[in-house]
């Protein structure tokens, strides 16, 4: 059974009500940065806000994996003792980590249960990617108009930034977005797929013109090839998919360099020098992946220096200032930044053990599970390495949408959502 077979048959109180809830906790989750105005932070509390009130309306016929709960039970255990253990000197820093935390378990929650009661959303989310594409042709307009509702930085040389607040972050919200989307479609996408997916890839070279952007693309792609490679059953289309993506890419590439398009940017000197440079004197050349890179390195290095005792949410500088010395001066643009730039690195280094056992228990079962799980648990793990935010939605829809074609492979027969209706208890526990 997959998402497209699973559709609400009736009308309820649970479709009448919820579907509204479903689409609001989604747009504001598809964009992530948006204050809409209210305030200058990264980090929004839209998500955890609706996703908070879908659940208070929809608790009575929810479902959750037993999984998923004994993971968010740890993750609760962790923060407290993060908290505990290395208490923050401010209450704001203690209510952002803890935000940060909720909006990953309830975004977790909550995506799950739109999948199992309501399908996969497949226009709202092809809707808000070209909400994405419509930002950025009027920041290219007007730049100011577009600052009113998200807070940015960018400079000259760098990329553009849409509804995101670095271009960075605008690629990597192009690539998730594209592999929720794979994800929905079962991998094979119809024609408007490939259109938003080749869309966004030009996006990603093109407008953000990011170097992480880049590389995290060239991971993927190398993670579906291996798939298709060890799977044995390559759907022509989506071989001749991936090999036109892979073809794009480095067409790019070339062009970028021949014809200057992107001359004086990051982007552009990366790819200059990619051919003639080793990967660790490019990470240490440049700026931002040298940031990236350390933001990813050093964190662990604490974690293990720290004997995986939780680091707490404000004290990473200290840690950081201790070790960086035995790097011999290789790590020097992040600086002594308080904020850690990697979603593994953050994670672990502010919960400690509790982090690793919360990735065990979500993990454990796609990396034990089929090909295709055991990739995109790879892949995600290898993304989340990177510059990815605690509360960055998309990727609690991804893990709650593979965990939902889990429950419905296990449980094809299952009758849908009526006015207490819901999953069989078992099929979910196999989840």
């Amino acid at each position: 059974m997959t998402f497209a077979d699973n559709q609400p048959q009736q009308m309820s109180y649970e479709t009448l009500v919820g579907i509204p809830l479903a689409c609001l906790f989604l747009f504001f989750t598809l964009t992530p940065w948006v204050s809409w105005g209210t305030n200058d932070l990264d980090s929004q509390p839209w998500t955890l806000l609706s996703g908070g009130l879908y659940l208070v309306t929809m608790l009575r016929v929810i479902s959750i994996p037993r999984r998923i709960l004994i993971s968010l039970g740890i993750l609760a255990a962790s923060i407290i003792g993060s908290i505990v253990i290395k208490p923050p000197e401010e209450l704001f820093i203690i209510l952002r980590g803890i935000g940060n935390y909720a909006t990953l378990g309830i975004a977790l929650i909550v995506a799950y249960d739109i999948y199992m009661r309501f399908g996969f959303p497949e226009r709202l989310i092809m809707a808000v990617n070209l909400l994405w594409w419509a930002a950025l042709m009027l920041e290219r307009v007007s730049p100011a108009t577009l600052a009113l509702v998200r807070s940015y930085r960018t400079s000259e040389g760098r990329g553009m930034t849409s509804l995101a607040p670095e271009p960075t972050f605008f690629a990597i919200f192009l690539l998730f977005i594209s592999w929720i989307l794979l994800i929905g479609s079962s991998y094979k996408p119809k024609l408007a797929h490939w259109v938003l997916l080749a869309g966004n890839l030009v996006c990603v070279v093109l407008f953000a013109k990011s170097t992480m952007g880049l590389l995290y693309v060239l991971i993927a792609l190398s993670a579906l090839g291996a798939y298709l490679t060890f799977s044995g059953r390559i759907s022509p289309k989506l071989a001749i998919g991936v090999l036109a993506s892979v073809f794009l890419t480095i067409l790019m590439a070339n062009l970028i360099i021949r014809f200057g398009v992107l001359e004086g940017t990051r982007l552009y000197g990366v790819i200059e020098t990619l051919t003639s440079t080793s990967p660790v004197d490019i990470v240490y050349r440049d700026e931002s992946m040298n940031g990236r890179v350390e933001h990813v390195v050093v964190p662990l290095h604490c974690v293990f220096h720290n004997f995986f005792l939780p680091g707490g949410f404000d004290g990473y500088a200290e840690a950081r200032q201790e070790l960086i010395g035995f790097y011999n001066g290789y790590f020097w643009a992040a600086g002594n930044e308080a904020k850690i730039m990697s979603w593994i690195g953050a994670f672990v280094f502010e919960l400690g053990a509790g982090a690793l056992l919360f990735l065990w228990v979500v993990f454990y079962p796609l990396l034990t599970g089929s090909l295709r799980e055991k990739c995109e648990a790879v892949l995600l793990l290898v993304l989340l390495l990177g510059s990815v935010p605690i509360a960055f939605g998309p990727v609690s829809m991804i893990i709650a949408a593979i965990y939902a074609r889990r429950a419905l492979q296990a449980s094809p027969g299952m009758v849908r959502v009526g006015a207490h209706a819901a999953l069989d208890q078992q099929s979910i526990a196999r989840a």
